[in-house]
């Protein structure tokens, strides 16, 4: 519980990431700023419901024999 967690910095990769984005940033002459969705995506479609699949049936009924 009470022990020490070692902190090495940020990742490599994590420095390489960043750093190609910058590349990039420089080359499109764009800084790309991801907007977060306030309510997600639209739902705007329905999902159909087939009921249980018979997998679903044949595992509770062998659950329920044994």
């Amino acid at each position: 519980m009470n022990y020490v967690v070692p902190n090495f910095g940020v990742d490599q990769e994590i420095k390489d990431h960043e750093a190609n984005i910058a590349v990039v940033e420089e080359k499109l002459g764009h800084v790309f700023t991801p907007k977060e969705a306030v309510d997600g995506p639209a739902k705007d479609y329905k999902v159909p419901n087939f009921g249980v699949d018979q997998d679903i049936k044949d595992a509770t009924e062998s659950i329920s024999s044994a």
